[in-house]
Formats: structure tokens, sequence, C-alpha cells
């Protein structure tokens, strides 16, 4: 079969699965906090999904970067084998729909033994009105690296973004990824992502979300290869009445893999920030390190975070934590600032930004700007 059939008969497959997915239940787990209503569109609307706005993608020589539709036919042995066999039809709904409908999507291919000079970038916003899909296909081959910038920006009231990304980190490669959610303040975001770790590949990701008036992200990596190691930054900085949902998965299915997960969030306003988060080390999976954290810092009486970290460990040779809080800016920081001279209002920014520094500290400079002016404003609504 050849490729471009093969992905015809995918999407195909995909229709099906989205038209049979019975409605999110709120009672579900992954759905308890979020009204799923606005975020998925009735059955029989994917014919009708539109494009997205996109921005040409920015990447080095060294990095092949390809229309996935194309990759289709030009590279099956590329795209056959791994287009959806990490975020398939069967995830859910939004990832369903993705697959039959979407409309613009790239095929990243790196190397083996290639270090790209420059990053891969591609910004994504909304249409005007309407549903939109957007797909993304990374794969780093043996011993290769790169860093992957993705920013999600603008739209209006009336806008749905539905993106997916799947990354595979071949033995030995190296993944930097930079994920920045910036949408409208009425803008809908969806966004789900799977990082598939070999042995001795490295992933590392950061999340920055300051936009949308509603999002969800599923965000996950499976550490399949002994050795793998995945680290993992979150920062949400909201306001107003901005509804934040990011769940994250973290697989270990091979021995002696590590990963790190570490969600901070500042909100204002009637802000909601929800985080969900599972850690799973498989019986056959010893000598495995995993530690998960959210922090939330409220700047208002009426900002909420739910947070719920779970383990599932099936090996006792593990090293395995998990832990969250949640509260005001502590006050006896801002006496030890105010001893020293510093205005009330300085000191709570010192001690936001310093809240939020170890994950803003991986990010490029364009984005920790952006960061910088979200949380400004956050302070000044507080």
């Amino acid at each position: 079969m050849s490729g471009a059939s093969w992905l015809a008969e995918t999407r195909g497959r995909a229709v099906t699965a989205w038209r049979e997915f019975p409605p999110p239940s709120r009672a579900s787990h992954l759905w308890r906090y979020t009204d799923p209503a606005p975020l998925i569109p009735p059955p029989g609307t994917e014919a009708g999904m539109a494009e997205p706005v996109m921005e040409p993608p920015a990447f080095p020589p060294s990095v092949q970067v390809v229309l996935l539709a194309e990759a289709a036919g030009s590279h099956p042995d590329i795209v056959t084998g791994r287009l959806g066999s990490l975020i398939g039809a069967g995830h859910g709904p939004l990832e369903a729909l993705n697959l039959a409908a979407w409309k613009t999507g790239f095929l990243v291919r790196v190397p083996a033994g290639v270090a790209a000079e420059a990053p891969v970038r591609f910004t994504v916003r909304p249409p005007v009105s309407g549903s939109s899909a957007f797909r993304l296909l990374v794969v780093l081959e043996e011993g290769a690296s790169a860093t992957v910038i993705e920013e999600y920006a603008g739209g209006t009231g009336t806008a749905v973004l539905n993106s997916v990304a799947e990354f595979f980190c071949a033995p030995g490669s190296r993944l930097t990824s930079v994920v920045l959610q910036d949408a409208a303040t009425d803008a809908t975001v969806a966004n789900t992502r799977r990082i598939r770790i070999e042995e001795r590949a490295e992933s590392s990701m950061t999340l920055l979300a300051t936009g949308a008036g509603l999002a969800k992200f599923d965000l996950g990596a499976l550490l399949a290869g002994k050795g793998a190691k995945s680290e993992s930054w979150g920062v949400v900085i909201a306001g107003g009445k901005r509804h934040l949902d990011h769940h994250t998965v973290h697989e270990h299915s091979a021995p002696e893999t590590t990963s790190r997960f570490s969600y901070r969030g500042v909100l204002s306003g009637r802000a909601r920030s929800v985080y969900t988060g599972v850690i799973r080390i498989a019986a056959d999976a010893p000598g495995c390190t995993a530690y998960q954290e959210n922090r939330n810092l409220m700047l208002s009486a009426d900002a909420r975070a739910d947070s719920i970290p779970e383990l599932e460990i099936s090996n006792n040779e593990v090293s395995c934590s998990h832990g969250a809080t949640f509260g005001p800016v502590d006050e006896e920081q801002l006496y030890y600032l105010a001893t020293r001279g510093i205005a009330r209002d300085d000191a709570v920014a010192m001690v936001v930004g310093g809240f939020v520094e170890p994950a803003l500290a991986h990010l490029p400079e364009s984005a920790r700007e952006i960061a910088a002016a979200r949380l400004a404003a956050v302070l000044s609504s507080a």
C-alpha cells in the first residue's frame, strides 16, 4: 500500500472513531473540572474544519521540514509507522477529530548525528471563526539533536484550535521542546502531545501558558529505552476568567529511566488552573527515578487551582515522589523585603518572579519577554 493510500485509510478510520465517540462525561477523570462542549464540535463537522493561520516555519538547512500530506507519499518509511501511533483515533474525541480532519501538518526530520544549528519554529493561529486542526510529526534519528518551538497565538472568541504533536527520539538523541500558548483572551485551544524516548535519549520540554480563555493540554512522555530521560517544566500565568487545564503522563516502560516534572501557576482575578498528572512505572522497569510537583501562587481570593498528582508504581526498586502546594505570597518573605526598604508591590513582583524563574530559565529570550509582560498584567490586576 502506498503512503498516500495508507493516509487516506487512516483518516477514514479516524472519521469513524470520531463519529462514534460518546460525548465526554463530566464525571470522567480528565473532564471533571472542564466543560468539553466549547472544545468539541458535533460529529459531522470534520469536513468543514478550517485551516489554521500559519506563519512560514523557520528551520536550519540541516533539518528536513515537509508538509505532512506530502510526506506520507515521499517519506512513507518515516510516516506510516509513526503517524497516529502515539496519539491515535482511540486516544479521545479531540485526538480522533484531529487525525480525521487536520488540514495543515508537518514532518520534521533530523538526520542521524546531526545537531541542528538553529531552532525549528512554528507559529500557529486559530482562524477567524470555527474549528481548525494542526498536526506535527517530529523524528530525531540516532544521535541527532534539535530544538522545536511551537507558538499558539491569536484567535477570536469563536475560534477553536485543535493541535496534536508526536515526537520520536531515537537512541542517543536530544530533544528540546518549547510550547508557547499565548492565544487571544477569548480563544479556545486544545493540544495533545506525546514524546517517545529511546535508549540513552533525552527530552526537555518547557510549556509557557499565558493565553486563551479556555485551554486543555494533554502532555506525555513514554520512556521506552534503558537510560532514557525526560525533564518537563510548566508555567501558567493567568488572570481574568481564564480556565487552563493541563494533564501530564510520564510512562516508564524501561529500566533505569528518569523523569522530572515541575508545573507552577500564578493566578489572579477569577482565573482557574487545573492540573492532573500521573507517573506510571512498569513491573519490568526497575531502577527508575521520577518526581512530579505542582505549585501554585494565588494572588486573589477568587482565583482557584485544582491539583491531582497520581502514582501508579508496579515495581518496588524505584525512587518516586510527588507534591502539590497552594497559597498566597508568603507574608514572611514580603516582611523581609519590606525591612530592606522595598515597597510591597515591588516585593510581591520579586517573590512571584523568583517563584517562576526555575522554569522560565529554560525558555528562549523572546518567550521570557512574553512571560514578563503577562506577569506584570497579572500583578497589576491582583
